[in-house]
Protein backbone atom coordinates (compact mmCIF):
# COMPACT_ATOMS: atom_id res chain seq x y z
CA UNK A 1 0.00 0.00 0.00
CA UNK A 2 0.75 3.44 -0.15
CA UNK A 3 3.35 4.51 2.92
CA UNK A 4 2.70 8.42 3.65
CA UNK A 5 4.15 8.40 7.53
CA UNK A 6 6.85 10.76 6.37
CA UNK A 7 5.32 13.23 4.01
CA UNK A 8 6.37 16.68 4.93
CA UNK A 9 3.14 18.34 3.78
CA UNK A 10 -0.76 17.68 3.44
CA UNK A 11 -2.40 18.59 0.68
CA UNK A 12 -6.30 19.57 0.80
CA UNK A 13 -9.20 18.67 -0.90
CA UNK A 14 -9.51 21.96 -1.85
CA UNK A 15 -5.84 22.24 -3.28
CA UNK A 16 -6.96 19.16 -5.67
CA UNK A 17 -10.23 20.32 -7.10
CA UNK A 18 -8.36 23.51 -7.86
CA UNK A 19 -6.14 22.02 -9.86
CA UNK A 20 -8.48 18.80 -11.75
CA UNK A 21 -11.87 18.18 -12.21
CA UNK A 22 -13.84 15.68 -10.30
CA UNK A 23 -14.57 13.94 -13.55
CA UNK A 24 -11.15 13.49 -14.24
CA UNK A 25 -10.13 11.69 -10.31
CA UNK A 26 -13.22 8.86 -11.41
CA UNK A 27 -12.07 8.10 -14.83
CA UNK A 28 -8.33 7.42 -13.35
CA UNK A 29 -9.38 5.51 -10.33
CA UNK A 30 -12.55 4.05 -11.65
CA UNK A 31 -11.32 1.81 -14.24
CA UNK A 32 -14.68 0.19 -15.44
CA UNK A 33 -16.58 3.66 -15.64
CA UNK A 34 -16.63 4.73 -18.98
CA UNK A 35 -19.24 7.99 -18.83
CA UNK A 36 -21.50 10.20 -16.50
CA UNK A 37 -25.32 7.82 -16.47
CA UNK A 38 -23.86 5.03 -18.26
CA UNK A 39 -24.05 2.05 -16.15
CA UNK A 40 -20.90 -0.79 -15.38
CA UNK A 41 -19.69 -3.59 -13.79
CA UNK A 42 -17.73 -3.18 -10.38
CA UNK A 43 -14.19 -3.56 -10.13
CA UNK A 44 -14.32 -3.91 -6.03
CA UNK A 45 -15.56 -7.07 -6.15
CA UNK A 46 -16.66 -9.80 -9.21
CA UNK A 47 -19.96 -8.34 -10.44
CA UNK A 48 -21.74 -9.89 -13.32
CA UNK A 49 -24.28 -7.38 -13.69
CA UNK A 50 -23.98 -3.86 -15.24
CA UNK A 51 -25.08 -2.26 -11.88
CA UNK A 52 -22.87 0.71 -11.30
CA UNK A 53 -22.90 4.28 -12.38
CA UNK A 54 -21.29 7.53 -12.12
CA UNK A 55 -24.12 10.34 -11.63
CA UNK A 56 -24.63 13.85 -11.25
CA UNK A 57 -26.18 13.76 -7.40
CA UNK A 58 -28.48 16.81 -6.71
CA UNK A 59 -25.40 19.43 -4.80
CA UNK A 60 -23.73 18.95 -8.37
CA UNK A 61 -21.31 16.37 -7.28
CA UNK A 62 -19.93 13.32 -9.44
CA UNK A 63 -20.98 9.97 -7.11
CA UNK A 64 -20.56 6.52 -7.72
CA UNK A 65 -23.83 4.46 -6.73
CA UNK A 66 -23.55 0.02 -6.80
CA UNK A 67 -27.52 -0.84 -7.14
CA UNK A 68 -25.97 -3.99 -7.14
CA UNK A 69 -24.24 -3.74 -3.08
CA UNK A 70 -25.85 -0.25 -2.57
CA UNK A 71 -23.17 1.02 -1.82
CA UNK A 72 -22.53 4.90 -2.62
CA UNK A 73 -19.42 7.29 -3.27
CA UNK A 74 -17.84 10.43 -3.81
CA UNK A 75 -14.77 9.95 -5.71
CA UNK A 76 -12.08 10.33 -2.40
CA UNK A 77 -14.29 7.88 -0.35
CA UNK A 78 -14.58 5.41 -3.51
CA UNK A 79 -10.05 5.65 -3.34
CA UNK A 80 -10.38 4.51 0.18
CA UNK A 81 -12.29 1.71 -0.08
CA UNK A 82 -10.02 1.11 -3.55
CA UNK A 83 -6.93 1.11 -1.82
CA UNK A 84 -8.31 0.33 1.78
CA UNK A 85 -6.68 3.62 3.02
CA UNK A 86 -7.68 6.72 5.26
CA UNK A 87 -8.91 10.55 3.81
CA UNK A 88 -5.75 11.84 4.04
CA UNK A 89 -4.06 8.92 1.80
CA UNK A 90 -6.35 8.91 -0.60
CA UNK A 91 -5.73 12.88 -0.79
CA UNK A 92 -2.04 12.20 -0.93
CA UNK A 93 -2.42 9.36 -3.63
CA UNK A 94 -4.33 11.60 -6.08
CA UNK A 95 -1.86 14.76 -5.17
CA UNK A 96 0.43 12.54 -6.74
CA UNK A 97 -0.79 10.41 -9.34
CA UNK A 98 -1.90 14.09 -10.64
CA UNK A 99 1.27 15.53 -9.93
CA UNK A 100 -0.09 17.99 -7.64
CA UNK A 101 2.71 17.74 -5.06
CA UNK A 102 5.94 16.38 -5.25
CA UNK A 103 5.50 13.57 -2.78
CA UNK A 104 7.74 10.52 -2.33
CA UNK A 105 5.99 7.33 -1.21
CA UNK A 106 6.18 3.60 -1.12
CA UNK A 107 3.64 1.04 -2.93
CA UNK A 108 3.30 -2.48 -2.20
CA UNK A 109 2.91 -3.83 -5.42
CA UNK A 110 0.87 -6.84 -4.45
CA UNK A 111 -2.10 -4.93 -3.14
CA UNK A 112 -2.43 -2.90 -6.28
CA UNK A 113 -2.49 -5.68 -7.99
CA UNK A 114 -5.09 -7.81 -6.33
CA UNK A 115 -7.15 -4.52 -5.78
CA UNK A 116 -7.17 -4.45 -9.73
CA UNK A 117 -6.67 -7.98 -10.87
CA UNK A 118 -10.34 -7.89 -12.46
CA UNK A 119 -8.67 -5.63 -15.10
CA UNK A 120 -6.14 -7.74 -16.51
CA UNK A 121 -6.03 -5.69 -19.94
CA UNK A 122 -5.80 -2.50 -18.50
CA UNK A 123 -1.68 -0.95 -17.76
CA UNK A 124 -1.25 -0.37 -13.80
CA UNK A 125 1.84 2.27 -13.42
CA UNK A 126 3.56 1.46 -10.16
CA UNK A 127 5.69 4.48 -9.61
Amino acid sequence: MYDFNKVESQVTKEEILSKIEILDIWRRYCSNFQEVNVSFKSELYIDNNADCRIYLANNGELKYKDFGSGDNFNCFSYIMTKYNCNYYEALNIVANDFKIKDIKVTINPNIILSNDELNINKEIIIK
